[in-house]
């Protein structure tokens, strides 16, 4: 992840995204100090549409491929596109 002032880009990691374990710790990474984070879709929904900082999410050709490879990160991936289309904070791009 990179910060420029109060603007943040994340290359989208798929591996990353595989199973609830792995996506708990890689949000609590990327979006909270929090402890204990929901990974239900509501939750992640609920985490994302907290971002008040402009955020680039940026999925590389590779992620795509290892997303579109799991039927739960792609799932996850809808979820983060839900967030895009609802805070106007979070932008996706295809690198």
């Amino acid at each position: 992840m990179e910060k420029a002032g109060n603007k943040r880009t994340i290359k989208l990691d798929g591996d990353r995204l595989m199973d609830r374990q792995s996506l708990r710790l890689y949000m609590h990474e990327l979006f909270t100090e929090e402890k204990k984070i929901d990974v239900s879709d509501k939750g992640i929904l609920d985490l994302l549409m907290q971002i008040e900082d402009d955020t680039d999410i940026c999925l590389s050709k590779k992620c795509v491929g290892r997303v579109c490879g799991s039927v739960y990160a792609f799932h996850i991936l809808g979820i983060i596109g839900k967030a895009s289309d609802q805070n106007p904070h979070i932008m996706i791009h295809f690198i």
